[in-house]
């Protein structure tokens, strides 16, 4: 079950794999006001096609866009306070001098231009925003929201309209990372009117979660500090939803589990564990209280799901190997470090999944993993699987041809 590279494969892999891309278009469930394709900038160097987003700022959490119709070629990100620096001329209300740490987020394209925007007032939130990722659903967005030092709210926004609901009242942590499934077929623009939630837990009721999304068929994960970090999720098709918590791997129980991204069909999740920032594993795991997890790399960071748009029985994991640290600082516009690979790669695995079996039983890996770009990138794989994100030290799209 699992497999390793070793240096001699992740060269032979790097230079001997093509970065042709199967390019197709994709129906979303719902069709808001068109925005134009964006525009390709100068920025990038040598033969890859790379932008820098927020140019030469860290970003927190980057998160490609799911969204191909009407945010194509974008990605999600947090930015730090001081300066933003995005291309004029940025959408009203949107100023990039004397900004506020995590007091919003924003959506820009390859050519670092803001296309949407949330302000932390406009969903309710009085401290920072933390850990935004985008659903599974093209059109919604989970984060948390600051109450206090150590109180965090969960906080799910709908894109097109920027209607709000607010699934956990104080109960999370500043590293939670939420992130929250949603089927494509769900066309909802409703709003929860009175909202409760669990005095334990904190997650909203089961009633408010239907009103909101038109649907009980929404699952969250996240992360709780404990014992390290660990991971749990909450199903709404269950009657009384409640917390899961997932099992960590035996050889790591006091390891940080975090930053889970659930399957489209809602029944996985890939995630990281660590023990310090040197060193990430990725996993897969079935959402069941009892469920194995399976290791898909020693030494991969940052999993997403990405499935194929002319197969969509082909399913793969989309992640980063680091040469170094995780807060690499490399400057991916460098015609250097990306003709050596020398801060990472991006490798892309197929896989099948199997739910309901026993141990080393619900996964399959199909091929070797394939080295699709040869720097490090973080936030996943865009739908039509043209584009990869990442961010922190600083932020970059590429385009894959």
């Amino acid at each position: 079950m699992i497999r390793n590279l070793t240096k001699v494969a992740v060269f032979a892999a790097l230079f001997g794999t093509s970065f042709a891309v199967l390019l197709c278009s994709c129906d979303w469930p719902y069709t808001p006001q068109q925005q134009v394709q964006p525009m390709a900038n100068s920025q990038s160097q040598g033969p890859l096609k790379v932008y820098a987003i927020n140019t030469g700022k860290q970003v927190c959490n980057p998160s490609i866009t799911q969204d191909d119709v009407n945010y194509p070629a974008c990605m999600l990100w947090l930015g730090f306070g001081g300066e933003l620096v995005v291309k004029s001329p940025a959408p009203a209300g949107y100023w990039t001098t004397g900004v506020v740490a995590h007091d919003r987020l924003t959506i820009s394209d390859t050519a670092n231009v803001v296309k949407w925007f949330i302000m932390r007032h406009d969903v309710g939130i009085t401290g920072q925003i933390q850990d935004p990722e985008w659903s599974t659903h093209p059109d919604y967005i989970a984060c948390l929201g600051q109450v206090s030092s150590n109180v965090w709210d969960g906080k799910v926004v709908r894109i097109s309209d920027k209607a709000y609901l607010k699934f956990n009242d104080g109960k999370l942590d500043e590293i939670s990372t939420p992130h929250i499934r949603v089927p494509d077929s769900v066309r909802s623009s409703g709003t929860a009117n009175n909202p409760q939630w669990n005095a334990e837990n904190g997650f909203v009721d089961r009633e408010s979660i239907r009103e909101f999304f038109g649907t009980y068929d929404v699952v969250i994960a996240y992360t709780r500090n404990e014992n390290g970090m660990t991971l749990y999720y909450i199903d709404y098709n269950e009657t009384n939803p409640a917390p899961v918590r997932l099992l960590k791997p035996a050889d790591k129980q006091t390891w940080k589990a975090e930053s889970p991204l659930i399957s489209p069909d809602g029944k996985w999740v890939a995630y990281n564990c660590y023990e310090n920032t040197e060193h990430y594993y990725a996993y897969i795991q079935e959402l069941s209280p009892a469920s194995t997890p399976y290791l898909v790399e020693d030494g991969g960071c940052d999993p997403h799901w990405w499935i194929h748009p002319a197969d969509r029985s082909l399913l793969f994991i989309v992640y980063a190997r680091l040469t170094g640290a995780y807060y690499t600082k490399e400057d991916y516009l460098d015609a250097t470090v990306q003709r050596t690979a020398s801060a990472g790669v991006t490798v892309k695995q197929q896989v099948k999944l199997f739910a309901g079996l026993p141990a080393h039983a619900g996964l399959q890996f199909i091929g070797v993993p394939q080295v699709i770009a040869p720097l490090p990138f973080k936030g996943g794989m865009s739908r039509d699987g043209r584009y990869l994100s990442t961010g922190y030290a600083g932020a970059y799209l590429m385009k894959l041809e």
